[in-house]
């Protein structure tokens, strides 16, 4: 009866034994998922700051080529405006050449 329940025991022992190798088998597959989970979550979350941190950086680069872009538009109109005067100035400097000239003409007649 002894021996019955000595070898019941220990057929017992043995099953949980095989149950606590089975678990702290599990564990190192969890604990190894986890360390991999862990090290995917790091690298996007450095993929995501190096995203904001180009975003931030092209944003700025745009603002500062849109200044650019609105000073030389700027200075186009300046431009074409100064262009216009000079162009008018042209016109009556050729008209008061030409009526000196007829004038000239008229007198010499």
């Amino acid at each position: 009866m002894i021996i019955k329940i000595i070898s019941s025991t220990q057929g017992q022992v043995a099953r949980l034994k095989e149950h606590i190798e089975r678990y702290q088998e599990d564990m190192k597959n969890l604990q190894s998922k986890e360390y991999v989970a862990t090290d995917k979550a790091k690298k996007t979350d450095r993929q995501l700051r190096d995203a904001k941190d180009e975003l931030s950086r092209l944003t700025l680069k745009e603002c500062e080529a849109q200044g650019r872009r609105v000073n030389l538009e700027k200075q186009l109109e300046s431009a074409d405006l100064e262009i216009s005067t000079l162009k008018v100035l042209y016109i009556l400097w050729i008209e008061q050449s030409f009526d000196c000239e007829t004038r000239r003409n008229m007198l010499h007649c």
